[in-house]
């Protein structure tokens, strides 16, 4: 017993120099409230995203009918995670970037900005609602600046998602050669050839069932991204935010006062 540790002393010092810790930390928080009010990044905005796959109007066929979820795993992986990744990919930011610079009235927004990682810097994706909806939050000096880089990167992420997932080349393809059948058959009609136009009926009507089941797949499959809710400039103070940041800094100028006055009165 002789050995145990006697807090006494130490007890002791510390409430003698109470008003040292004290100061300390009020110090810190005092710097974190001052570190806030220059931020150029203090007003937030959000703009959300949902993510569809829509059903084909009609079935053709098993094969195109999208897969039953696991129960195990009721989520679509590559919404759940691929999405927020993809929404910060390089290309995105560039694009994002390169949009700010070509609008009059965000060009000089985009000026502000050393390149698209710095403007990325500024933004945060959440995936939500099991992956349905995709939250793009920005920050910045402004409330208008915040809600231009949300609704931008929602814009630019939506359209990149639409050109990806769009019409492919052999679906182009086929919708043309469909529609050389057409004029084809429509000459055969107005010359009177019956022999070609039933020759030009059966191309028209084949190239056009293919178009339209290859139409009803795509759709079936491609996910559908859309602005579902736009970002709204807010002049609202993340307070709770700045409050955490102080009370944590007021923690750490605490720790470093007793620190400061067990050192000094051991």
């Amino acid at each position: 017993m002789d050995d145990a540790l006697d807090w006494g002393p130490a007890i002791d010092r510390l409430r003698a120099g109470w008003r040292a810790i004290a100061v300390a930390a009020l110090a810190g928080a005092a710097a974190s409230a001052t570190l806030d009010s220059v931020r150029t990044d203090r007003y937030r905005a959000e703009a959300v995203l949902a993510v569809a796959r829509p059903a084909p109007p009609i079935e053709l066929d098993p094969r195109f009918e999208a897969p039953e979820p696991n129960p195990e795993f009721p989520y679509q992986v590559s919404s759940l995670r691929a999405y927020p990744e993809l929404v910060l990919a390089d290309g995105i930011a560039q694009a994002v970037l390169d949009a700010l610079e070509a609008d009059g009235a965000t060009a000089a927004l985009a000026g502000s900005f050393r390149d698209f990682d710095d403007l990325r810097a500024r933004v945060e994706v959440e995936a939500m609602a099991e992956g349905g909806l995709i939250a793009i939050r920005a920050r910045a000096a402004s409330p208008a600046a915040a809600a231009a880089i949300a609704n931008t990167w929602a814009s630019v992420f939506s359209a990149r998602m639409a050109a990806v997932f769009g019409p492919t080349d052999r679906l182009d393809a086929l919708a043309k050669a469909r529609d050389d059948a057409a004029a084809a058959l429509a000459t055969a009609e107005a010359g009177r050839l019956e022999r070609a136009r039933r020759r030009a009926e059966e191309r028209f009507v084949a190239i056009a069932r293919t178009v339209d089941e290859l139409t009803l797949a795509h759709a079936a499959a491609r996910p559908e991204v859309r602005v579902a809710s736009p970002a709204v400039p807010s002049d609202r103070l993340p307070w709770a935010d700045a409050l955490q940041r102080a009370l944590a800094a007021a923690a750490l100028g605490a720790l470093g006062g007793a620190a400061w006055v067990l050192g000094t009165r051991g």
